[in-house]
């Protein structure tokens, strides 16, 4: 019989939370404040892992390019398909569209990308079901190296810039692409603007605008295709509103005792505050299941597969 994996999910969280406070009918705080207690809890219990176990959310993506940004929509009608939907715009779509790229819509946020299955005038087939009005903007990002194109999207759910690897792959041309880290990445740039070049690539970091760092190529690629990877630290997962929604998984099993009693400290202290009362001390609960999970985080990290054996040959051969 197969075993699936469980995840604690935000409402096994805010259930063992209510439980064991007795906040089924209390209406002092509501389940929207509990989600946001449950992400501070994940924000420390976040940066924990990170320092203790580097790679525990490791991830790979390739490279992202935001075409267009906030254009508005004309008359929509969505037509459903199986598994499908087409979206009728009202105005044709720049040529540089194209299938593969990815959309996202302004009335969800921007929270989630679709994949264009095709294009054609005023039509748009993509994979999904959005919810899409009239008078809405919407977001284009294309995936891969475009040619002439030097400035890349960081991954939308990077942690903190942390890339591992920058990897170039094309047939047997492999190679790892170097991130440019002192003053003389700019006389490169500059000198690479004005000599072409057809040798590996580099990049740096800029941030010129808040919330979309970039990756800038040295030199700009001459190239379009899927060809470069990037490794990196990916945030864990939040919590959103309302509880029941399906992505709502804590991805940091270890810490599901943690965010319980830090939530439970977060009730108390507002309880206490309503009725004029102290808080309870320092809530060595909650220090405790930090502690406990650092302790079983640590654990995890040493892998035997990476270390070498000792060589006894010398002392069995004179034996």
């Amino acid at each position: 019989m197969a075993i699936t994996k469980q995840y604690w999910t935000a409402q096994n969280i805010l259930d063992r939370v209510k439980d064991e406070l007795d906040l089924t009918e209390e209406t002092f705080v509501d389940d929207e404040e509990l989600i946001r207690y449950c992400n501070a809890a994940i924000d420390r219990a976040e940066q924990k892992i990170i320092g203790i176990h580097k790679d525990y959310f490791l991830s790979s993506e390739s490279l992202l390019t935001l075409t267009y940004s906030n254009l508005d929509i004309g008359p929509v009608e969505i037509t459903g398909l199986d598994p499908n939907d087409v979206v009728l715009f009202g105005g044709p779509w720049p040529s540089d569209v194209l299938a593969g790229d990815e959309i996202s819509l302004q009335s969800e946020s921007y929270d989630t990308w679709y994949t264009i299955l095709s294009v054609s005038g005023d039509t748009l087939v993509i994979d999904g079901d959005p919810s899409v009005g009239a008078g809405q903007g919407f977001q284009i990002r294309h995936r891969g190296l475009t040619s002439g194109q030097r400035r890349y999207t960081l991954p939308p759910n990077i942690y903190a810039h942390k890339i591992r690897r920058v990897v170039y792959a094309n047939g047997s041309r492999v190679y790892k692409i170097t991130r440019l880290q002192d003053w003389k990445k700019f006389e490169i740039k500059a000198i690479s603007d004005i000599n072409s070049g057809s040798g590996c690539y580099e990049y740096f970091l800029t941030n010129d605008t808040p919330g979309q760092p970039e990756m800038l190529f040295v030199p700009s690629p001459s190239e379009t295709g899927d060809s470069v990877t990037v490794w990196y630290i990916r945030q864990a997962n939040r919590f959103v509103f309302p509880v029941a929604d399906p992505n709502n998984i804590l991805d940091i099993p270890e810490a599901f005792n943690y965010v319980v009693e830090f939530v439970k400290m977060k009730c108390d202290i507002k309880e206490k505050r309503l009725h004029g009362q102290v808080q309870s001390g320092d809530y060595p609960e909650v220090l405790l299941e930090m502690n406990e999970m650092i302790g079983v985080l640590q654990e995890i990290v040493p892998d035997a597969e990476n270390l070498i054996e000792p060589d006894f040959s010398a002392y069995e051969e004179h034996s």
